[in-house]
């Protein structure tokens, strides 16, 4: 699934980005008017939790994941510097190029 998504720009359905854990929840609504109901009141009821307990159990979750993520972003990052620096991709951007300017 993920390879889809990178390769071929393909689009997760909300059911699957669910099933994926992508999104913690699905808000099905009858309509706009519907839908930002209950949306309000979600934002009410996050509202109405105690700030500091959120804040700390925010800390928590994002801190692990942001460590992820920058470990992640610099593998990514030195992958795409030697790729660009490739001869496959130099071939590539020309070929690309030379249809653009026809």
């Amino acid at each position: 699934m993920a390879s889809d998504v990178l390769l071929f720009d393909r689009k997760l359905s909300c059911s699957e980005a669910m099933r994926f854990g992508l999104v913690s929840e699905v808000v099905e609504a009858d309509g706009e008017d519907d839908f930002q109901q209950k949306i309000a009141e979600k934002a009410d009821k996050i509202a109405s939790l105690p700030p500091g307990a959120i804040a700390d159990m925010k800390r928590l979750v994002r801190g692990w994941e942001k460590e992820e993520l920058h470990r992640v972003n610099k593998a990514e990052t030195d992958l795409l510097e030697k790729r660009w620096q490739s001869e496959e991709f130099m071939g590539a951007a020309m070929a690309f190029l030379s249809r653009k300017n026809k």
